[in-house]
């Protein structure tokens, strides 16, 4: 018999003895906690192979979807062109001075900004509206 979250939340507290919301909080944590070692022990891996950027010459910045994981490739697909993998420190440290220059893309950083977003910085600044393939692994959510 199958039970949603909140029926799992709920049982274990009353089984306990506390039904409170403070409890249902800490015994939700716990679940997903072992609900992802479970994920990681099977290699679950589901994978967003159409996923596409449609990157435009006023952008350089993209926010990726929030199941983001990991990305597999990265194709100019415009351009026939497979993109470097660089870190954003990289970027800034290898490239300070054309961080912001325009040309044809050629590398892309992945970093997590202070809102635990996912972003993608492409280096150059596009000069023209490409289409990016980005393939990644989903991250799996919470119950």
């Amino acid at each position: 018999m199958a039970k949603t979250f909140a029926e799992l939340k709920t049982n274990i507290g009353t089984e306990v003895g506390d039904t409170s919301t403070s409890f249902a909080t800490i015994v939700g944590n716990y679940i997903n906690r072992r609900y992802q070692q479970i994920l990681r022990a099977i290699n679950w891996e589901v994978i967003n192979d159409g996923y596409t950027i449609s990157v435009t010459s006023s952008a350089q910045d993209y926010s990726l979807p929030s199941d983001f994981g990991k990305e597999i490739s990265c194709v100019d697909t415009t351009n026939g062109l497979e993109l470097a993998r660089t870190d954003l420190q990289e970027l800034w440290s290898n490239y300070p001075d054309t961080i912001s220059d325009t040309g044809s893309v050629a590398r892309y950083a992945i970093w997590t900004d202070e809102n635990k977003a996912k972003k993608i910085k492409f280096h150059y600044f596009p000069t023209t509206s490409l289409t990016i393939a980005l393939p990644y692994i989903v991250k799996p959510t919470n119950l």
